[in-house]
């Protein structure tokens, strides 16, 4: 469809990083970006080294955007 990335949320219950491994396993050209991951449910070292995993994987097309999200929302949604 001639669009050069696809930007995925972080939706309750969801890992934007194994979403986006798959939408890389399954595209050739398209980038993948998260926008946003949730800052609150990573631990930094374990979520570096994810970003750099799938960005080795996918030929560098793989971008990690976090964020603070609505911290809230997301105390409120894990009980």
């Amino acid at each position: 469809m001639g669009y050069s990335a696809l930007w995925i949320p972080e939706s309750v219950g969801r890992n934007p990083l194994v979403h986006a491994s798959w939408l890389l396993a399954n595209t050739t050209h398209l980038n993948i970006a998260t926008g946003i991951a949730n800052i609150y449910h990573r631990e930094p070292g374990v979520t570096l080294a994810g970003q750099k995993t799938l960005a080795e994987q996918s030929g560098d097309r793989f971008l990690l955007g976090l964020g603070v999200s609505h911290k809230p929302l997301w105390k409120t949604s894990a009980a």
